[in-house]
């Protein structure tokens, strides 16, 4: 009789694909709850539970729902940008936590909770600076490129609009076989 021999090796790769199988198998609630504290109170169980996937999806559905309110608006993109922090995440978390901070820049004392500000700060604090410079020049240069595109596609319309009024033209001033351009002037010397 063959007796099953478990390695350590065996073991481990046995947990990771578990491991994989249960996050892949997160399912995405097909509802949200009714109010935003219920929403954000979903979220942070799913943090908890280790799932940044489901409270990911419970900030954006926040946002959706609730981000014309200053307020939750920042608390959903900190929560956000704050998960990717911990995923490493930085192109994500930058622009978001850069934003919340020229949020608190541009309102008055007290019109948003201080609390996110100095959160924002923190994690902001996270990110090494080199990866920031890159981060930076990245959106920099894609900016450009959006911008060249624009104005390309911008020069193309012009020229396409200028060639329909050249042809529109020269067809309203086309001469037909029984029109004499010689005649026409001869015409209007005699009146």
């Amino acid at each position: 009789m063959k007796v099953a021999r478990f390695s350590f090796k065996n073991i481990f790769l046995g947990v990771i694909c578990f491991s994989i199988l249960a996050v892949s198998c997160t399912t995405i609630p097909d509802t949200v709850p009714d109010s935003d504290r219920e929403i954000v109170q979903q979220a942070q169980n799913a943090v908890e539970k280790g799932d940044y996937r489901l409270a990911r999806w419970y900030y954006e559905k926040l946002l959706e729902n609730y981000g014309e309110n200053p307020a939750i608006y920042i608390e959903g993109n900190y929560e956000i940008a704050h998960l990717s922090i911990k995923k490493k995440k930085y192109e994500d978390a930058l622009p978001r936590l850069e934003e919340i901070l020229l949020i608190y820049d541009n309102v008055a004392p007290g019109m948003l909770p201080g609390a996110f500000k100095k959160m924002a700060e923190n994690d902001l604090a996270k990110i090494p600076q080199k990866k920031i410079d890159e981060i930076h020049e990245k959106a920099k240069a894609e900016e450009q490129a959006r911008v060249e595109a624009e104005l390309k596609k911008k020069q193309e319309e012009e020229a396409r609009m200028i060639e329909e009024a050249v042809n529109t033209a020269a067809e309203d001033f086309e001469w037909t076989e029984d029109e004499n351009p010689e005649d026409s002037e001869a015409n209007l010397q005699s009146e």
